[in-house]
């Protein structure tokens, strides 16, 4: 139970940023598959990779944005 208990933390600790934030794409992972990837790491298929690489650029496209244009994405009162 130690072992499954310390895996657990340790996973936890994986979903969380360094500023002790937990992204979009954390809250709509599924927790047991984190576990079970530390546990017992399966290497990406292709299809996997391509999935995160392109999500990644999304999201990174999407935080720029944000950045230069702070007010733009803001919803007025009506």
């Amino acid at each position: 139970m130690e072992d499954y208990l310390a895996i657990m933390k340790e996973a936890r600790e994986e979903l969380m940023a360094k500023d002790n934030s937990i992204s979009v794409k954390d809250l709509t992972l599924c927790h047991r598959k984190k576990v079970f990837s530390i546990i017992d790491p399966i290497p990406m298929t292709d299809q996997e990779l391509y999935n995160y690489v392109s999500g990644q650029a999304d999201h990174d496209v999407i935080e720029r944005l944000f950045g230069m244009y702070p007010d733009r994405f803001i919803q007025g009162e009506s």
